[in-house]
């Protein structure tokens, strides 16, 4: 009897991370330097709020340059730790919006979360074609995927057939790839699934905020 992994799905709006014509990538905050590790080692980042150049270096993000300063502090490869400068910026403030899926009009509900925006509700974008069936409603009733969303196969929800496609993987059930992130998959445009990284960032953003609310008792 094989046994196929089904789950929801919900998504988290792209950073603004992008790589310039010098070679240095840019973002609009340290929250988004990301994680400094052998992978990236050597990358350099300009954060455009701090005005300050990172450098990934032995698992830390070192200051390479600061506009109007020349402090040597580091800041920790974590995204979710802080340098001095933006101590403020992870705050349990929640705000919230919606999203438009341009494929097949469907509006869901967001929220932003320190300075993540994710779907506040379970993608609902049928993925299915006359060939293959990746995605149905649970117990086959329509109103279920209007109240809870679609659930997708995992091969569905990295949609294994663009990465075949397009970086020439063999994703999907039973097989192991390592896809580029930020990973689109089913997701809408300018939305992608998750990391685990991205998670363990909201995960620290809930407990400031928890410590915060707390501790003005």
């Amino acid at each position: 009897m094989a046994v196929v992994a089904v789950l929801l799905m919900g998504c988290l709006e792209k950073t603004d991370r992008t790589k310039h014509g010098d070679g240095m990538y840019r973002v609009s905050s340290v929250m988004y330097l990301g994680k400094c590790s052998k992978k990236n080692q050597g990358d350099t980042v300009y954060v455009e709020k701090d005005r300050v150049s990172y450098v990934c270096s032995n698992g830390e993000w070192e200051i390479l340059e600061k506009e109007e300063s020349s402090s040597s502090e580091k800041v920790e490869s974590s995204s979710s730790e802080k340098s001095s400068s933006s101590s403020s910026e992870i705050s349990g403030d929640i705000e919230y919006g919606t999203l438009k899926d341009s494929r097949d009009g469907q509006v869901y509900k967001t929220v932003k979360i320190g300075k993540q925006r994710w779907m506040a509700q379970n993608l609902n974008y049928n993925t299915n074609t006359d060939d293959v069936t990746n995605s149905w409603c649970y117990n086959n009733e329509t109103e279920n995927c209007e109240t809870y969303g679609r659930l997708y196969t995992w091969a569905a929800a990295i949609d294994s057939v663009k990465l075949a496609k397009e970086d020439d993987l063999t994703c999907g059930y039973g097989k192991d790839c390592q896809p580029k992130e930020p990973l689109q998959g089913a997701c809408p445009t300018g939305w992608h699934l998750p990391s685990k990284d991205e998670f363990d960032e909201l995960n620290r953003t809930r407990r400031e905020a928890a410590r915060n609310f707390f501790g003005r008792k």
